[in-house]
């Protein structure tokens, strides 16, 4: 009889502690919401957002502010979630908008009938006791089983209130990122640095071909390196004339190129997130070294390229590419080999 209570006392103490921290670690919420926004007022957004949390009285859990980047996270009744939508939306472009939700039916449900049994439960076990009277050994076992029952119902109703509370509530993590039109990585303005080769074809059509100088079209193959998704590279490749005649001794053949380049995508035609037809703007700084048909080489000519660009498709391992350039070389030869370039590319990450 000793060894029953014994371990019927210990059991208590274990589902105790086991029930209590059960309940108290359960701070997760069933509904979760999360927006990243790009702000050209980044400094009147921030205020924005302090400023909507304390007028609707939200429970905040943190905010967190540095220079070009404001998180907050809070919660909010699922009645407001428009309203939060629609906020959102005025403070800059929307990046992402995530909205996770839990079906918890099935737990509530169990729950709910194991509370039922629980009470019945321990209305046998009162009844037991009064039946059993002044035995006292007998008595302090059933005492035990009815404390702990009592202790089991106050742990399921309070765990049904809680998660009653928290289904009607979202946990709202806001971040928003001052907009400084800069190439942007995925999701912060961090540079992403990324390893992408590939390679690129070109098209000049040159504005005012000269003989004895230029050729009307050339073409360009060139290995282009992408290292950040911003996007920024390298091209190192040759131009080469597209229609190549020995009778003109002094004509520039062939170009060998060396290129840094940037794109930018606008603010509010998708900023690059698509996967087809992501629109953009760039520049190319760098030079050349062109040889002519006698085997004359000139020295390394400056040029400046200014493009308008379109990622025809666009995932996490590859980048299908065009655009449209203004080929500027930056000396004497700026007139009669300037032009339009036209080029594709190819890029896969490695």
């Amino acid at each position: 009889m000793e060894n029953a209570f014994l371990k019927l006392f210990f059991t208590q103490i274990l589902l105790t502690c086991f029930l209590q921290a059960f309940a108290g670690d359960n701070e997760s919420y069933y509904s979760t919401k999360k927006i990243d926004v790009y702000s050209t007022k980044f400094i009147e957004s921030r205020v924005k957002v302090k400023s909507f949390i304390e007028k609707n009285k939200f429970y905040v859990f943190s905010l967190d502010e540095n220079e070009d980047r404001f998180s907050s996270e809070f919660v909010i009744p699922n009645t407001d979630l428009a309203m939060l939508d629609s906020f959102a939306g005025s403070l800059g472009f929307i990046v992402s908008n995530n909205y996770t939700s839990i079906n918890i039916e099935s737990t509530r449900t169990r729950l709910k009938n194991e509370l039922e049994d629980e009470e019945i439960n321990l209305k046998d076990e009162q009844r037991e006791a009064v039946e059993i009277g002044v035995d006292k050994t007998i008595y302090a076992e059933i005492k035990t089983k009815i404390d702990y029952s009592e202790l089991h119902i106050r742990n399921l109703k309070r765990e049904l209130s809680d998660m009653n509370g928290k289904d009607a509530a979202i946990r709202v993590t806001l971040i928003i990122y001052d907009d400084i039109g800069s190439p942007e990585s995925s999701g912060n303005t961090e540079l992403a640095f990324v390893n992408m080769p590939g390679f690129e074809y070109g098209y000049l059509l040159t504005e005012n071909p000269k003989a004895g100088l230029s050729s009307k079209a050339y073409e360009s193959y060139a290995i282009k390196y992408m290292f950040t998704r911003g996007k920024s590279y390298f091209t190192i490749g040759v131009m080469r004339d597209m229609k190549p005649s020995k009778m003109d001794s002094s004509r520039i053949s062939e170009l060998f190129l060396v290129n840094f380049g940037q794109d930018f995508y606008p603010r509010h035609f998708g900023r690059g997130k698509r996967k087809f037809l992501n629109l953009y703007t760039g520049y190319q700084i760098g030079g050349f070294v062109s040889h002519r048909n006698d085997n004359a080489v000139e020295t390394f000519v400056p040029d400046i390229n200014l493009s308008m660009g379109l990622e025809l498709f666009k995932s996490r391992n590859i980048l299908f590419d065009t655009k449209a350039n203004y080929f500027l070389p930056l000396n004497n030869l700026n007139y009669n080999l300037r032009g339009f370039l036209f080029n594709g590319s190819f890029n896969f990450v490695f």
